[in-house]
């Protein structure tokens, strides 16, 4: 087996046993949905959140889900074209 093959068999896996031992409330959800892509970064960052932040951002945004509606309906729009095109390398002329 190449290491690409290796990888994406053990990513398989991986997928199967978190979905199976229902590690992960959000792991049945279909990977592709464009609604996923909510909560990801396209590279891995950490998050460090202090609990003033949080209660501001409460206080400011009191209907904050709509926010979260709104990011889903844009990344549906989007779609995958849409969302991998700002990371595509840059063309040569």
């Amino acid at each position: 087996m190449s290491d690409d093959e290796v990888i994406a068999a053990m990513r398989q896996w991986i997928e199967k046993a978190v979905i199976g031992l229902n590690l992960c409330p959000f792991a049945r959800a279909v990977y592709d949905d464009m609604g996923n892509f909510t909560s990801r970064a396209p590279f891995p960052a950490p998050h460090l959140l202090r609990e003033a932040s949080i209660e501001r951002a409460v206080a400011d945004f009191p209907e904050a889900e709509t926010i979260y509606a709104r990011n889903i309906e844009t990344l549906a729009a989007l779609g995958h074209a849409g969302w991998n095109s700002p990371w595509a390398p840059p063309s040569r002329l």
